[in-house]
């Protein structure tokens, strides 16, 4: 078929200059020019020449050694289909057509000769595997393929990475990307004597063969076109490994006028890993061979809606093929399958939206081997040593065993990060750029195409924080493990020195009698004195708003010298209790309540809040009905479900509250929360149905007069008064502040299990609550209730109303805290440690936690001191936000510190009206927005125990909801904090 197009023209066809050597064999006149031009590149004299292409020389050496016998170019008689090397897709806006194999470079020259036309909006070129010189100068030549693009392909060229030219600035690589794709494989597994040398070995044994590997592979030795290409392999434990390949994209747009493009795909992707030049992962063995034990682990097809894919695309979803045998990777099927799940009339006008599935199947990779870090990373967290850890020499072992795949697991993200970061770089410059502007999209294939980019993005955005957020798991770990270490070495020192101490009494015995008997005199009295006596508890209570526990052991000793007393559980209340919302931490990670809105979902919130505006309501209006989200509401609706009769928690991410004003954020969350509480309670802060939850610092209010929910002191586990509780992350601190939280159900099975006579205590009426700083109002009730349409256990409290702070003291009354009663709320709260989740949450982040279901608590945090403060002096503020602040005239006493331009970045008062013009600017000033939720459709009033609705009616009671006012600036008054300490609860995550 004699065919080609304008737009594959090339500059390099035509006879070769005199003076060029004679081409390989196979290799024309017109592609030795192609190769000539890369040769006068790499020759250019560097006193000459202001820019050379000395980095070329490996790819020059490549096009002109004689050791690659160019026979293999093509692929032998016996060779499936599904191995061919190159695969071109030629998309036509009317009929859609399958990848077109070709099977050897002359083939290439006669299909598309230079002048002629094939009717194709773009060519997509698929190069599978290991490539040879005539393909490439075929390729180049035809194509004007830029040389770059080889040489970033195939680096492994290079004698030597001295020309630092990698990474590629971005300025050069808005067009070209090359992407890792990491397969996770398995083996059977060992059982050596020594794990640790085995492993050790393994890798040992590994570095060295991929070494002979990537020799073979620079110069070509064995390897012939189409073989299956490997950059990586690393072994990680007794099961797991990996192997690492490249895949390049380049995208080029020939001819505007005409809507022609061009796109290259270069995957390492070949013939079956068992078939291509050997290397470690098959197996054990010199040469290796395949274990029947050993397989790479297949990418999984993950697709919201393919029921509407067959409307797309009218091929079905998988070509069929005979199964590979031996050591197969379902990846290097993608040629086969590709463009099956993408929309042809948007392939054809858009060069990223044709390769967007290359992306896809990248990102699926990526997340499983995140998956597969992510236990490894917990495997080696527990091997760290720990307080409660028993230290002796094996222990150490395992202590230095796990530092040390924790530091490499490190290096490993980095090196993931980073890849993540650049393919992140080249999706926003495809967003962004105006290259594809003037192609003739219609309305659909452009928001086909505008969607692609921002679903992709937002994959690679959710990998990279993944891959950071396991980086900070390493860091924390190899913390821990160092000053555990440490620890040990000191623990080590003291018992040493009791050694000594002990020989030096028994060699004092053959001193003077005198000196002895006084010596061992004194030795009596200082351990007569340690001696514990139960009476030292005294009638007072030793116990405070952070809970110590070294104090709890102690106190339970004293009390109960003899074990806890055999008291039955109160009648109702179970042995255990089993329901979907007993979970632990040491099971569950915050991927498992994860749930990721997409870039239509967010759309479709942006376009609820046009709505609720134009319409003049205020945030009172704000319901389900004002706020209607057709789609994403179903999603929320299951999610509303979940926090009722499921976990009691769910997190919801995507938002992105940097890009909107500080009222918008305000209306999103209070909009999305009517789905899953169809009233909200006023708070003990003013009557305000919103808190903001920030350390408004001693500037604003005293530190001795500053409640916990403005301060950044950490926070025992707690319940609010609600049904549930919703927080949306604005900014996270720049260190601490992680959210705890820890199974009402859990912590009571652990409770019953292990102490069951503390189940009467906490349930008992005698709990002294003390609800303000009068003495006499103290409101006796119980700890732990029942709710009552499952009767499933519950907690009820804030630690701070028993103990009291230095901010709200206990006062003296008749009723007071026992140590009994201190030693039960001790417990729970360190069964609730034991067994809790701790979460690190992103900015954007909206969770709703079930307060029946689920307590809470919160690190301390630190900020940082805001970007506007620069060596001790203050930016001058603008001419915008000085016109902001003077429109907020009637600032409260609680906003005097900073300038003009930090009120208006604040939202002045306590009114819309004084919010900036523009988004706010963020610092890691950690700021959390909090709502108190009641479901009202969920459960009935009853159901609240009879000595818990005062309490109600104070958030939810009409009488209170009609005082309830909005706070839509950050700063709360001075005298509403002050105001809040007499507040019952002052609980805050």
């Amino acid at each position: 078929m004699s065919s080609g197009a304008e737009l594959l023209t090339t500059k390099h066809d035509g006879p070769a200059r005199p003076g060029l050597p004679p081409p390989l064999s196979g290799i024309s006149p017109g592609h030795a020019v192609y190769i000539e031009r890369i040769r006068s590149r790499v020759l250019r004299d560097k006193g000459n020449s202001l820019y050379t292409s000395h980095n070329l020389q490996g790819l020059l050496q490549f096009f002109t050694s004689g050791r690659r016998d160019p026979s293999r170019d093509s692929p032998s008689p016996s060779r499936e289909r599904a191995d061919a090397f190159l695969w071109v897709l030629e998309l036509k806006p009317i009929v859609p057509s399958l990848p077109l194999n070709i099977p050897f470079p002359e083939a290439l020259s006669a299909r598309y000769l230079p002048g002629a036309t094939i009717g194709s909006h773009g060519l997509l070129l698929i190069l599978c595997g290991y490539p040879s010189p005539r393909w490439l100068a075929s390729i180049g030549s035809q194509f004007s393929v830029s040389e770059e693009v080889w040489r970033r392909h195939l680096d492994f060229l290079e004698p030597a990475p001295d020309a630092f030219s990698h990474p590629s600035l971005p300025s050069s690589s808005c067009l070209t990307v090359e992407l890792c794709l990491t397969t996770v494989g398995t083996r059977g597994k060992l059982v050596p004597s020594n794990y640790n040398a085995t492993i050790q070995q393994l890798r040992h044994e590994a570095k060295r063969v991929m070494a002979s590997y990537r020799e073979k592979l620079r110069f070509g030795s064995g390897w012939k076109t189409g073989d299956s290409i490997v950059r990586q392999y690393t072994v990680y434990d007794e099961n797991y490994f990996t192997i690492e390949q490249k895949i390049t994209v380049s995208l080029n747009l020939v001819d505007r006028r005409l809507n022609h493009w061009q796109a290259l795909v270069c995957t390492d992707c070949g013939e079956n890993l068992a078939d291509s030049p050997l290397g470690p992962w098959l197996g054990p063995g010199n040469p290796p061979v395949v274990d029947a034990h050993t397989n790479l682990i297949p990418l999984h097809r993950q697709l919201r809606d393919a029921g509407n894919l067959e409307h797309q695309n009218p091929f079905p979803l998988d070509q069929v093929v005979e199964p590979h045998h031996g050591f197969a990777q379902n990846a290097a099927q993608l040629h086969l399958n590709y463009g099956k799940t993408l929309n042809h009339s948007t392939m054809c006008f858009s060069p990223f939206y044709a390769v967007s599935e290359v992306f896809t199947l990248v990102a699926i990779a990526e997340s499983k081997f995140l998956n597969m870090l992510s236990q490894k990373l917990a495997r080696d967290s527990a091997n760290v040593l720990t307080d409660e850890t028993t230290f002796d020499s094996s222990a150490d072992d395992r202590n230095v065993s796990a530092q040390a795949e924790l530091v490499r697991n490190r290096e490993i993200l980095d090196d993931h990060i980073q890849c993540l970061r650049n393919v992140l770089t080249f999706l926003r410059r495809q967003r962004e750029m105006e290259l594809w502007s003037n192609l003739v999209f219609s309305d659909v294939n452009q928001s086909i195409f505008r969607s692609a980019v921002m679903e992709i993005e937002h994959d690679f955005q959710h990998l990279q924080q993944r891959a950071e957020d396991l980086h900070g798991r390493c860091q924390s770990a190899m913390l821990t493990a160092m000053n555990s270490a440490t620890i040990a070495e000191s623990r080590r020192g003291l018992t040493q020195a009791r050694s000594i101490f002990k020989f030096t009494v028994l060699a004092s015995l053959y001193l003077p009698f005198s000196f002895a008997s006084s010596f061992m005199g004194m030795n009596q009295m200082t351990t007569h004195t340690l001696k514990e006596d139960p009476s030292s508890l005294g009638d007072g209570v030793v116990i405070g708003e952070l809970p110590d526990n070294k104090e709890y052991e102690r106190r339970r000793r004293l009390l109960y010298p003899d074990g806890d007393p055999a008291i039955p559980l109160p009648e109702g209340f179970p042995a255990q209790t089993s329901t979907a919302a007993v979970w632990s931490g040491q099971n569950l990670s915050l991927q498992d309540l994860l749930i990721e809105l997409s870039a239509a979902d967010v759309a479709e919130v942006h376009e609820a809040l046009g709505r609720f505006r134009a319409a003049n309501l205020t945030a009172n209006d704000m319901t389900k009905e004002t706020f209607q989200l057709p789609q994403l509401g179903k999603k929320l609706e299951r999610a509303a479900a979940e926090v009722t009769a499921g976990r009691g928690i769910v997190v919801l991410r995507g938002l992105h509250p940097h890009e909107r004003l500080l009222e918008d954020n305000i209306l999103i969350f209070t909009g999305i929360a009517s789905y899953f509480g169809d009233k909200r309670g006023v708070q003990g802060v003013g009557n305000n149905f919103l808190v903001h939850l920030r350390d408004m610092g001693s500037k604003h209010v005293p530190d001795h007069q500053r409640p916990s929910p403005f301060a950044n002191q950490y926070q025992a586990f707690h319940s609010d008064f609600c049904d549930v509780i919703g927080m949306y992350v604005i900014q996270n601190a720049i260190q601490g502040g992680r959210s705890h939280w820890a199974s009402c159900g859990q912590i009571y099975n652990e409770i019953a299990a292990t102490r069951p006579s503390l189940i009467k205590t906490l349930s008992d009426n005698v709990w002294p609550f003390q609800s303000s700083l009068r003495a006499h109002d103290v409101r006796p009730r119980p700890l732990l209730f029942k709710l009552g349409h499952t009767n499933q256990p519950y907690f009820c409290f804030s630690r701070t109303n028993l103990t009291g702070t230095p901010i709200v003291p206990r006062l003296p009354g008749p009723l007071q805290l026992t140590n009994e009663l201190a030693d039960a709320l001790d417990a729970v709260h360190f069964a609730a440690e034991q067994h809790c989740l701790t979460a690190e949450l992103q900015p954007g982040d909206l969770y709703f936690l079930n307060n029946h279901l689920v307590l809470h608590g919160r690190e301390a945090f630190s900020d940082r001191i805001p970007e506007r403060i620069r060596d001790g002096t203050e930016a001058e503020p603008s001419t915008e936000s000085l016109a902001a602040s003077d429109s907020s005239s009637s600032d409260s006493e609680g906003d005097t510190s900073g300038s003009r331009s930090d009120r208006s970045i604040d939202g002045g008062a306590c009114s819309s009206t004084s919010l900036q013009s523009g988004p706010p600017v963020y610092t890691h000033e950690r700021h959390k927005m909090r709502l108190w939720l009641r479901n009202t459709n969920a459960r009935a009033t009853d159901d609240i125990p009879e000595l818990l609705r005062p309490r109600w009616r104070e958030v939810f009671g009409e009488e209170a909801l009609a005082k309830g006012k909005w706070m839509f600036g950050k700063v709360h008054e001075k005298s509403l904090v002050m105001a809040s300490r007499n507040d019952e609860m002052q609980s805050f995550s």
